[in-house]
This record gives structure tokens, C-alpha cells and sequence, in this order.
């Protein structure tokens, strides 16, 4: 298994020094990198670039991680002008700001990018019911055809650049063009039905899709063939842990498949195939496990008094989502449900746990309750910890149905695999079909899920590498602080979302004896 110690000592070695101001430098590099790689955000978070009030965004996130800055320096080693915190902080930014090449290449994805939700959102969502309303879809649909050109044109750069995946393009075009067949023009107010037309479906036919279906590709799926600091860089910004090789990373997936395969078959378990739930029963049997969750009296154990201030809902997986999609997702205080694909009853808990309580509205809610500098962490995640801390929890919480176990270990074989084939794909060159065999060999899911899959690691190179790396670094914290696991639990929760190497240098100390 994975020391976390051994991380932080590679922390400790890495030579940094440097005081608050030259921190404070570093963050006022990255956020003005981070400002400029997303030219589209302008159309992705109702911001007008062109009015400076994106920069206007930015320089709220610097306001914020600079308070966050400071709440380490002024809580965890008071009186201090420079700590070991701080300079853990400036590693982790430095190399950080080596990952914007990674961001580019990532804008041509599977699901069709900012386009396919603001069709979805026009056509399903947009409400038409006031003067107000109609104006600001009139406001929206005049800016359309520009926003198109200019993310085309964004994009045309990058394939300049770095030649974008054959299957990936050929998954976005389709996603695409699956948003464009579930448009409903009776929708739409008939005043602005032309406006919609002309604005939105004839900018995306003509410019969009004109462009993926003739934009010159390659082959391979993953970022092997390009410059390998992408890939390594990409690790970072996930797994926020220094010193770990992707290697290392590779090496210890294949090893935790090998053991939690042979962990499930000694389990003395048969598992019901015929207890599969689909469709609004799905969301129902999650709601009974959400509500049971919410209130258990076990939850004391784990937090004490501490609780989010709302409860977490259940909902169906709005449409858009659903195709090529995940299982389900949290998202704001929601937890959505894919209601296309079947969910296994014996892994509906750890699920539920996973995003719901203990696992991410817990986590996140605290977080947006408590935190400082909740408006940047809110826009930039440590995946290690947000994932790492849902996973961690899946197994925390008393079980009601029969083979749970079996079900929480085969959510651990599943985020095991993923270390593997992400870095296959990325670093060992794994073609598509490499990587799938792969899946359906050791997954335990079904082959669309598997291609469902393999796609996502391509489009995000090192993002499902921080579930598994970070449940273990939970696991070994809470390990060693078994003694007082209420007050870890606040402690970690009060804080928020870390990088891991954060984590292990506040949490990780092996007490006397252990």
C-alpha cells in the first residue's frame, strides 16, 4: 500500500523556501494564467470578457486564496512569518502552473463542451415566462454566433498545436449532434424561434460541426505521443502529492487490482443479478437510502454535532447528462441519478454514501458553510481530496442491504482499475482497444460502461487517478488517528479542500507507537 509518509518526506525535501510575499506572487501568476486559458468562460459563466468583468472574476479568486494563504500561516503556525505549509503551498502552485498546456488540450471533449448545454439550456430550460426572461434570450441568442466563431476558432489554434484525438472528436461531433436532435422548437416562444435558429443551430451546423468533421486528427486516444509534461503535470493538478512518479502510480494500481480481485473472491457471497434498479425506481431506492443516511444516529460517531446546513435531495439526472454519463453525480446539495443505466442493488449504498452523506454534500456543504476561501476552492478542486474523501467514506457508514460489502469492494476494484488504464493510456501508449479489454477484463461493468469509460480518461488525462490515491491517504491518516476519529473527521471538514500534500504535512504524523 501507499505511505503517505513517504510523501510528505519527499515534501519536506524538495528544497522550498519563501515567505508569504513571494507566495502571494506565485498566486497572482497562476490565477492570471488560469483567466487567460478560458477565453470561453465568458459563455460558459455569463461573464463579458470584453467589459473586463472575467478579470474582474479572477481577481475575486486571488482576493480569496490569498485569505486562504493567510488562514495557514495565522492557524496552523502562529507567529511564524514562513512555515512549511507555505512552502508546500508554493510547490504545489509552481508546478501547478505547468499544467495549462494539459487544459488546452482537454477543451475538444467527448460530451461536446459549453455548446451542447447551451442548446439543452435554450431548448429546456431557459424560462420564457416574463418580459425579463425574453429579453435576456434575446441578449443571449444576439451573442451566440460570435461565442461559436470564437470557440471555433479556439479551437483550430489548439489543433495547430496538438492534433486532437480521431475518437474523441468523432464522440464530441456526436454529441453534438445528439444535442441538435433533441431540440424542440415548440419550446420556444414562436417570436424567437427564428432568432434560434438563425443564431444558434445554423452557427453550430455550419461553423462547429463543419470543423470537427474535417479538422486533421490522430490516432491514439491518450497524451503518450505528445510532450510528456502534459501527462506528468496533469497527475499533479489531481493528485497533488510530490514525488510520486506516474510509474509508481501504475505500479500500485495494478497491485490493488490483484488484491481486491482476490478479496472479492474469497467473500462467500452470490450476488442477485435480477435485483437491478432502472428509471424512477432507481431514484426512489436512493432516496431511501439518502434519507435513512441523513439522519442515522451513526453519523455521530463519525462528526460529532457537525452537519451540513441543508440536506442533500435525490433527482433524476437531467437528460443532456444522462447519454455516455456517469452512474450518477453530486451538485449542489443534489445528488443526480443516471436513470438510462441499471444500478445494482448491492452497490447502491456505497453510491449513495459516496455522493451523498457521509461523501461529497457533506464534505462540500461543510466546506461552503465553514471554509475560507470558498469561492476559489469552489472553481478549482483538489480531486485527491474531494474524490479520495467520498471514496474514503463509502464504507464509514452501517449497511441494510444484503452484499454490501460485495459492493464496496467492488467500487474499490473499480477506482484500482482506473489507475491503470488512465496511466496506460497516457504514458504506455494504450490504444482504445487496449485499454477496453483492460476495463472489461477486471471493471466488473458492462462494456458500454467500459467504453464510457476509457473515453473520460482520455478527455481528462490524471482526473480519476485522485479517487483511489486519495481514499488511501484518508485511510492512512485515520489510521494513525484512530484514537480520535470525531475530531480528524472536523478537523479535516473545517478545513476544506487541500492538495494531499497539504494534508499529509497537518494530518499525517504517525503518533508514538504506531
Amino acid at each position: 500500500m501507499m505511505d503517505c509518509c513517504s510523501f510528505d518526506r519527499r515534501a519536506v525535501q524538495s528544497g522550498f523556501r519563501g515567505g508569504q510575499e513571494s507566495c502571494r506572487h506565485e498566486w497572482d501568476l497562476y490565477f492570471r494564467a488560469l483567466c487567460s486559458l478560458y477565453p470561453t468562460l465568458s459563455t460558459q459563466m455569463g461573464y463579458d470578457r470584453d467589459n473586463g468583468t472575467i478579470e474582474q472574476w479572477g481577481q475575486e479568486l486571488m482576493d480569496g486564496e490569498r485569505r486562504l494563504l493567510r488562514h495557514y500561516i495565522v492557524k496552523t503556525t502562529p507567529g511564524q512569518k514562513s512555515c512549511l505549509e507555505t512552502r508546500v503551498f508554493h510547490q504545489h502552485l509552481k508546478t501547478r502552473l505547468g499544467c495549462m498546456g494539459v487544459d488546452r488540450i482537454g477543451l475538444f471533449h467527448k460530451d461536446g463542451g459549453w455548446c451542447v448545454q447551451l442548446i439543452d439550456t435554450l431548448t429546456h430550460y431557459q424560462p420564457y415566462d416574463s418580459h425579463s426572461n425574453m429579453e435576456l434570450a434575446r441578449e443571449r441568442l444576439s451573442k451566440l454566433p460570435t461565442a461559436i466563431r470564437r470557440y471555433t476558432d479556439f479551437l483550430r489554434l489548439q489543433a495547430a498545436e496538438h492534433l486532437p484525438s480521431l475518437r474523441i472528436v468523432g464522440a464530441m461531433r456526436d454529441s453534438l449532434r445528439s444535442a441538435l436532435g433533441r431540440v424542440r422548437l415548440e419550446l420556444i416562444p414562436a417570436d424567437l424561434r427564428e432568432s434560434f435558429q438563425v443564431s444558434c443551430l445554423e452557427p453550430v451546423e455550419s461553423t462547429l460541426l463543419t470543423f470537427l468533421g474535417g479538422v486533421e486528427c490522430r490516432e491514439t486516444i491518450g497524451l503518450s505521443g505528445l510532450d510528456a509534461s502534459f501527462y506528468e503535470s496533469a497527475v499533479y493538478r489531481h493528485v497533488t502529492i510530490d514525488g510520486v512518479s506516474v510509474g509508481d502510480i501504475h505500479a500500485f494500481g495494478v497491485k490493488e487490482v490483484s488484491r481486491l480481485e482476490a478479496a472479492l473472491d474469497a467473500l462467500p457471497c452470490v450476488i442477485d443479478s435480477g435485483r437491478d434498479y432502472r428509471g424512477e425506481a432507481a431514484v426512489d431506492k436512493y432516496k431511501e437510502i439518502v434519507d435513512a443516511a441523513q439522519v442515522h444516529p451513526h453519523l455521530s460517531h463519525l462528526f460529532g454535532d457537525l452537519r451540513p446546513s441543508r440536506s442533500c435531495s435525490v433527482a433524476e439526472m437531467p437528460e443532456r447528462h444522462r447519454a455516455g454519463g456517469p452512474l450518477a453525480y453530486y451538485s449542489d446539495s443534489t445528488f443526480y441519478v443516471n436513470t438510462d443505466l441499471r444500478h445494482p442493488e448491492h452497490q447502491m449504498e456505497a453510491l449513495a454514501f459516496h455522493e451523498a452523506v457521509p461523501g461529497h454534500h457533506t464534505q462540500r456543504r461543510i466546506e461552503r458553510d465553514v471554509c475560507p476561501g470558498y469561492a476559489y476552492r469552489y472553481h478549482v478542486h483538489h480531486t485527491a481530496f474531494i474524490e479520495g474523501w467520498a471514496m474514503y467514506t463509502e464504507s464509514l457508514m452501517p449497511t441494510a442491504l444484503p452484499a454490501a460489502q460485495y459492493g464496496v469492494l467492488e467500487s474499490e476494484l473499480f477506482r484500482a482499475v482506473r489507475l491503470v488504464v488512465d496511466t496506460g493510456v497516457h504514458k504506455r501508449g494504450w490504444t482504445y482497444d487496449e485499454a477496453l479489454a483492460y476495463m472489461k477484463a477486471h471493471a466488473r461493468i458492462t462494456e458500454e460502461e467500459c467504453s464510457n469509460e476509457v473515453l473520460r480518461y482520455a478527455c481528462d488525462p490524471g482526473q480519476a487517478l485522485g479517487y483511489h490515491v486519495g481514499r488511501t491517504v484518508f485511510r492512512d491518516i485515520v489510521r494513525w488517528h484512530a484514537s480520535d476519529l470525531v475530531g480528524l473527521h472536523k478537523k479535516i471538514l473545517q478545513r476544506g479542500s487541500l492538495p494531499m500534500n497539504v494534508m499529509i504535512r497537518l494530518f499525517a504524523k504517525r503518533p508514538q507507537g504506531c
